[in-house]
């Protein structure tokens, strides 16, 4: 459900509330670090924290990549079913430039360019996810399934 008590604003929950979609704003502790410290204060699985990954296309360009915080990223998968382009992370400096957030606080909602999104498969019989929204020590939960269908990504088995 929509948290209509939160005070802050980002390209994120503009996106979100322009889509209609419903969704929770999560504030957390300062102290908080790591995927498995907002894991465990939400009371969750750690594979429900994914993180949003910026991926640079060798002279083509950028791509996002959503998978569970509890996974690593398998380029070679990626760039297997994408028409075998070299396929790397992008270098820090290329985050905030490209879409628009913070490092340790991108969303795959809300991006500053329109960029192809790849959501892992093993994030599909989650009910819900939690992902930055780019603010920090805030983060946005939304049904899997909504995302999906708001995002239309590209679905491929990138973690491991």
């Amino acid at each position: 459900m929509v948290n209509e008590n939160y005070s802050i604003e980002s390209a994120a929950i503009t996106h979100l509330v322009e889509l209609g979609m419903q969704f929770d704003v999560i504030k957390h502790p300062d102290g908080i670090r790591s995927a498995a410290e907002l894991a465990e204060h939400i009371g969750v699985p750690v594979a429900q924290i994914p993180k949003t990954l910026l991926l640079e296309i060798k002279n083509k360009g950028y791509l996002v990549c959503v998978l569970g915080s509890d996974r690593k990223v398998d380029t070679k998968v990626i760039a297997k079913n994408m028409g075998g382009w070299n396929i790397s992370m992008a270098p820090r400096d290329a985050i905030s430039k490209i879409t628009g957030f913070q490092l340790g606080t991108v969303s795959p909602f809300g991006l500053s360019k329109s960029l192809t999104i790849i959501l892992d498969e093993s994030l599909l019989d989650l009910p819900k996810v939690y992902l930055g929204c780019g603010v920090k020590g805030y983060d946005i939960g939304v049904d899997v399934h909504e995302l999906i269908r708001a995002l239309q990504p590209r679905i491929l088995p990138c973690g491991k």
